[in-house]
């Protein structure tokens, strides 16, 4: 019997959003930027694409109030705020 892959859609100090096999980063004490929040964990890889693309969207939506910070810039790669999926 095959194992399922488990993917985990995650969320950086600074407010990176991306997902991994298996689990989320280590996050290190005391270091803001290397801290790791669990979004979603699921055996559907496209739910979590979803939910990447729809985190990412909010971040670039809400730059006026909660700016992208330059180690988070990834957080633009895909997003099209014309609705266009990527």
């Amino acid at each position: 019997m095959k194992k399922s892959t488990v993917y985990v859609v995650w969320m950086r100090g600074d407010g990176y959003v991306a997902a991994t096999a298996g689990g989320i980063p280590r996050s290190t004490p005391g270091d803001a930027l290397n801290t790791f929040t669990e979004l979603l964990r699921s055996e559907d890889w496209d739910g979590c694409r979803s939910r990447i693309r729809a985190e990412r969207t909010a971040a670039v939506m809400n730059e006026d109030l909660f700016p992208i910070v330059p180690s988070a810039e990834g957080n633009r790669d895909g997003v099209t705020l014309s609705g266009n999926p990527w």
